[in-house]
C-alpha cells in the first residue's frame, strides 16, 4: 500500500467507527467499512504541510466518531473545495468566495462548515478564528426533506399502487424465469416488505431470522444505522409472515452450504450463528479456514455490499421491463422508494406519525409528518377513453398471444365471465386464482387472438363504475386498474396481429 509522508504524522493504527476496520494517518486509502474506502491521499497531496496535518487529524476524528458514509461525504466535498481554489490557510476571504459560488450546494456548504468548526475546535493549524465566526453565523437552508414524497415525484418518490404491484409480480416472474438467483429473490422481498435501507438489509445475519414458536410469530431483527451507534449495536424487530420466514430460512441454508463448500468442512454452531444473510461472493471465495474465522464472521467483511440491493432491484425492473404508467419508462429503482411507499401507504390507512416513525425506524418524528401531510394518493383514474393508451405504455400483459387451437397446455382453457373461452394457461392445474381477472397480468396466460377480450374489458369498466358509485374510497375504485390495462393491451396486440399477421406476438 502506498504511504503518504507527514512531518508530524504518527504511525499508530486507529479503529474506524466500525471497529472491524483500521487505518493509519499516512495511509493513502482509508477503509472504514466494507462499503466505504476513502482516497485520502488524493486530497492531501494538494495541500500544504500546514493543512495536511490538520486535515488528516480532523478526518481521523470523524472516522472514529461518525458513520463511514458521512466521512466519505466530508472527504468528497473538501476535495471539491480545494479543487475550486488554492490557499495556504482557510480564512474569511476563502469562505466568502466559496459561498458566493454556484458550484457548491447548500449541503456542500453545511459539510464544509462542519469540517472547519471541528478542525478549529481540535486546535489544529490552518483555520482562522474570524473564519470560524463567519461560517458559524451563516444561515444555510438544508435540503428540502420529503419534497419527492409531497409532490409524488414519478422518478424518486413513492410508487403508485399499480407500479408497486407490477414490480412485486416481476420479482416472482424473474425468479421463475431464472434471471435472478434465490438470494436475489430473498433480497428483493426483504426490501419490499420492510422498507429498510440497503445498508440495514446487507447487515442482517442469519441469526436475525427468528421464529418464536411459543407465540407462533416470525420476526427479523433489523440492525439500526442512523442512531450514531457502533456496528449492529441495536436492532428493531420487524414482524413477517410464515411464508416470508420460510423463504429467508431457505436463504440461510443456501449461505451455510456455500460456506461449507468453500471451507471444505462443516461450520461450528458458533460460526453458523454469525453468517451473513447476504454474502459477498468475491470475498467468500477468497477466505480460507483459519483461526480467526469467527472474528471475520462477526464483522461485516463477508456481507454483500449495500449497492448490491439497488443493483438487484434495477436488474429485475430492467429484465422484466417493469414500466411506470406515469412516465412510460422502466421504473427507476432504489430501496429508498420502498420506504417512501411504505410511509405513504401507512398514512393513507390512517396511521399517525408515531406509528409511521416506528415502522420506518426513524429516530425522531422530524420527517414522518411529510407522509401524513401529503394527503391521499393522487393517482389518475383509468377512464374508458384512455385505457387503451395506458395499456400500451404500462406493459401489464406478460403472456403470449396464440391462435385458437387444441387444449395443449396443462392449465387448460380460461373462460371469461360469460363462459366464453378467452385463452389457455401454460402453467399447471393447481392455480387457485379467480380466473379470468388475474390471468391477464400472469406470464402463463396465452390469450386467443380471436378471443372475446372486448367483452371482458366492457365488464371490467362497468364493474369499476359500479364500485365507484358504491364507495367513496379511490383506492377501492382502482383495484381493477391493472387488469383493465392488461386487457386493453391484449386487445391492441390482437388488432395489430389481425391487421398484419407477420407481426410477432411474443
Amino acid at each position: 500500500m502506498n504511504k503518504l509522508n507527514f512531518l508530524n504524522a504518527h504511525r499508530d493504527i486507529f479503529h474506524a467507527k466500525n471497529e472491524s476496520y483500521t487505518f493509519g494517518l499516512d495511509d493513502e486509502f482509508w477503509e472504514l467499512s466494507r462499503n466505504i474506502k476513502l482516497n485520502v491521499g488524493e486530497v492531501t497531496k494538494r495541500l500544504s504541510d500546514n493543512l495536511q496535518f490538520g486535515y488528516v487529524n480532523t478526518l481521523k476524528y470523524f472516522a472514529e466518531e461518525i458513520s463511514p458514509g458521512s466521512v466519505k461525504q466530508i472527504n468528497r466535498v473538501f476535495m471539491k473545495f480545494i479543487s475550486f481554489m488554492s490557499f495556504d490557510s482557510i480564512d474569511e476571504a476563502v469562505m466568502l468566495t466559496t459561498k458566493s459560488s454556484d458550484k457548491f450546494s447548500n449541503q456542500d456548504l453545511i459539510c464544509i462548515r462542519i469540517l472547519i468548526k471541528k478542525w478549529y475546535e481540535l486546535g489544529f493549524e490552518g483555520i482562522t478564528k474570524n473564519c470560524v465566526d463567519l461560517v458559524d453565523n451563516w444561515t444555510i437552508k438544508d435540503n428540502k426533506k420529503g419534497e419527492v414524497v409531497k409532490r409524488r415525484d414519478p422518478y424518486q418518490g413513492p410508487w403508485t399502487d399499480m407500479e408497486f404491484d407490477n414490480f412485486y409480480d416481476a420479482v416472482s416472474r424473474a425468479y421463475q424465469k431464472g434471471t435472478i438467483s434465490y438470494s436475489d429473490l430473498a433480497m428483493a422481498l426483504i426490501t419490499i416488505h420492510t422498507g429498510r435501507r440497503s445498508l440495514q438489509i446487507t447487515q442482517i445475519k442469519t441469526k436475525d431470522i427468528i421464529n418464536e414458536r411459543t407465540k407462533n410469530e416470525c420476526y427479523i431483527n433489523i440492525p439500526r444505522i442512523k442512531q450514531g451507534e457502533k456496528y449492529r449495536a441495536s436492532f428493531r424487530r420487524f414482524r413477517i409472515t410464515h411464508e416470508l420466514f420460510d423463504i429467508f430460512k431457505k436463504q440461510t441454508r443456501i449461505v451455510s452450504e456455500a460456506f461449507r463448500k468453500q471451507l471444505g468442512r462443516k461450520l461450528s454452531e458458533k460460526e453458523m450463528f454469525e453468517l451473513p444473510l447476504f454474502v459477498c461472493q468475491e470475498r467468500l471465495e477468497a477466505i480460507v479456514d483459519c483461526e480467526n474465522l469467527h472474528e471475520i464472521l462477526s464483522s461485516d467483511r463477508l456481507h454483500a455490499y449495500a449497492i448490491k440491493c439497488t443493483q438487484t432491484l434495477k436488474k429485475i425492473a430492467t429484465t422484466e421491463n417493469v414500466i411506470s404508467e406515469r412516465t412510460g419508462e422502466v421504473i427507476n429503482m432504489n430501496a429508498r422508494r420502498f420506504r417512501y411507499t411504505l410511509g405513504t401507504r401507512l398514512a393513507r390507512e390512517g396511521y399517525g406519525e408515531v406509528v409511521i416513525g416506528e415502522l420506518l425506524d426513524h429516530s425522531t418524528l422530524m420527517y414522518t409528518g411529510v407522509y401524513v401531510q401529503s394527503g391521499p394518493d393522487s393517482l389518475n383514474k383509468i377512464e374508458d377513453a384512455v385505457s387503451a393508451e395506458l395499456g400500451y405504455y404500462s406493459k401489464m400483459f406478460q403472456g403470449m398471444l396464440i391462435n385458437k387451437s387444441e387444449d395443449k397446455y396443462p392449465g387448460g382453457s380460461i373462460r371469461n365471465n360469460t363462459g366464453e373461452k378467452t385463452g389457455q394457461c401454460a402453467s399447471c392445474k393447481s392455480c387457485t386464482a379467480c380466473v379470468p381477472i388475474p390471468c391477464y397480468t400472469c406470464m402463463h396466460f396465452r390469450p386467443f387472438v380471436e378471443g372475446p377480450h372486448e367483452k371482458l374489458l366492457e365488464y371490467l369498466l362497468d364493474e369499476r363504475n359500479r364500485i365507484q358509485c358504491i364507495v367513496a374510497d379511490p383506492m377501492t375504485t382502482q383495484i381493477l386498474d391493472r387488469t383493465i390495462t392488461a386487457v386493453s393491451e391484449v386487445i391492441n396486440k390482437c388488432k395489430e396481429i389481425k391487421s398484419n399477421p407477420e407481426v410477432s406476438n411474443g
